[in-house]
């Protein structure tokens, strides 16, 4: 039993590759040169490494304005001017 399946599939497996050469053949005029005709394949650079600003400077990046807004942190007043508008704003409020 087990040789009838294997020649079944022999049979079929040379049935499809004689099929796949006819196709090839007359779809694909020309001959398909041997391996050893062919001229090796080189490598090419399809990448160029480029490190982004955002990651290479991240700081200077966020200092300078780069994210679309003024500088990071611009707005913030130093703790002493801090502390004494604090002390200022307390006896208004109450």
């Amino acid at each position: 039993m087990e040789v009838a399946n294997e020649q079944n599939l022999q049979a079929a497996v040379k049935s499809a590759l004689e099929r796949a050469v006819r196709d090839n053949d007359l779809v694909y005029v020309s001959p398909v040169p041997p391996a050893s005709q062919l001229s090796p394949i080189t490598g090419v650079g399809m990448v160029k490494l480029a490190t982004p600003t955002e990651v290479a400077d991240p700081m200077g990046w966020l200092m300078g304005g780069g994210a679309g807004q003024g500088p990071l942190f611009s707005a913030l007043v130093p703790y002493g001017v801090h502390l004494a508008l604090s002390k200022l704003a307390t006896p208004f409020e109450s």
